[in-house]
Order: structure tokens, then sequence, then C-alpha cells
């Protein structure tokens, strides 16, 4: 299912599902906690109530399928909300060890700006992984979310191969 929602597109074939709640006590419903690859979060909802149609006097099934966007407060509160029913939690790719919190920084020295990375920091290291990922792939300069894992998923890349422990060491790395 996917839908675009001010501006932000929701789609659940693209995001990671966090976790699933299914059929709360009394009610037929399924509710699904998924996170875009952007990092917004939004629960996917299946409510259905029972109404008599009014030409046969049977009870029919009405509802459908709808995308809340949530912020990540509100899909914590999600999980609380649900911690007493069955739930079953789905694992997330995480970014690597690089910090979000210096993000803004890499993206202003990417494009030039004025920022706090100093030469021959760490801070200049992770720019400079950005600026080989980006240079290899521009699209990632659209997704905050993407280029941090890209920038983890070197690190971690660099982090085996520079390992002074080769495979085949007869000894153990402590």
């Amino acid at each position: 299912m996917k839908q675009k929602i001010s501006g932000n597109t929701y789609d659940t074939a693209t995001a990671s599902k966090i976790a699933e709640a299914a059929h709360r006590d009394g009610e037929d419903f399924t509710s699904v906690l998924y996170r875009t690859p952007d990092g917004l979060f939004f629960v996917e909802q299946e409510d259905y109530n029972l109404a008599r149609n009014r030409e046969t006097g049977l009870y029919e099934r009405i509802g459908g399928r709808f995308i809340s966007p949530v912020t990540a407060e509100e899909a914590l509160e999600w999980l609380g909300q649900r911690a007493d029913k069955p739930i079953k939690i789905y694992s997330m790719e995480r970014p690597g060890p690089y910090e979000a919190s210096y993000h803004t920084e890499v993206l202003k020295w990417l494009r030039g700006k004025r920022s706090k990375i100093v030469p021959g920091t760490v801070g200049e290291g992770w720019a400079k992984i950005a600026k080989d990922l980006v240079t290899k792939d521009p699209g990632l300069l659209k997704s905050s979310y993407k280029l941090r894992k890209a920038i983890g998923d070197a690190l971690r890349k660099m982090e085996v191969t520079l390992s002074p422990f080769k495979e085949d060491d007869d000894c153990l790395p402590f």
C-alpha cells in the first residue's frame, strides 16, 4: 500500500516493518508499524466493523486499510498501548556507528558550506567517505537515512579490512 500525505510518501513495500499487532480484544483489527527509508514512522491499519445492510437486513463487514503517519514518540506510544496484546517485533537494520547528530555538518561540508568539520578529525573521515559515496550515487543526498546507513556500512567494511587479524591466523584476538 502506498500513500502520499503532506508531501511525504509512505509505502509498505519500501518501508521497514517494525512491529505488527493483530486482533485486539473484541475487534477485528490488524495494525503494523513501519519506518520509511527516510526515517519517518507510519502505521498501516486494517479496521473493520459490522454494519447492517439496509436492503438485506444482514450484517456485513465494512472498513478497509489506511495509513496514518506518526512521530517517533507516537510510535513508542503505539508499542506501549499494545504491550499486553500479542505483538510481533521485527528486527531493524540500523545505521552504523556514524553519529547521526553530526550528519548536518557532513551535509554542509559536502555542499561546500561552512561546517564544524576540522581537518584530520574523525568528522573529516566521515565527510570524505560521504563524498565518495555521493560521487558514486548522487541519490543518497535525497535520503539522510540512506546516506547515514551507507556511511555506517562503509565504516563496517573498513573495520573488517583494517583488522590486524587474518582469517588464517592461529591465534585468538585477545
